[in-house]
């Protein structure tokens, strides 16, 4: 897991500077002879402040906007 930095600009000209983890998940290996076989695993990131200058307002976000913060985040990695 690393630590990304994503601007999540919410309209109005408000943008959060924003932190997150993020795990690049993993490929399926369907070969059932590896110690690894498996199912894959998505990418995922959770996210850690979302500060407006130095203020993080991440405790008061509503849970659907930090949601699409951490979908949008995770999709612009590699």
């Amino acid at each position: 897991m690393k630590t990304i930095h994503y601007l999540y600009h919410a309209g109005s000209g408000i943008t959060l500077d924003c932190e997150l983890e993020y795990d690049p998940g993993e490929d399926a290996n369907p070969d059932p002879e590896s110690a690894t076989c498996g199912p894959g695993c998505p990418p995922a990131a959770w996210l850690i402040t979302a500060k407006i200058g130095n203020l993080d307002i991440m405790p008061v976000l509503d849970q659907t906007i930090i949601e699409l913060i951490e979908v949008a985040a995770c999709s612009l990695q590699d």
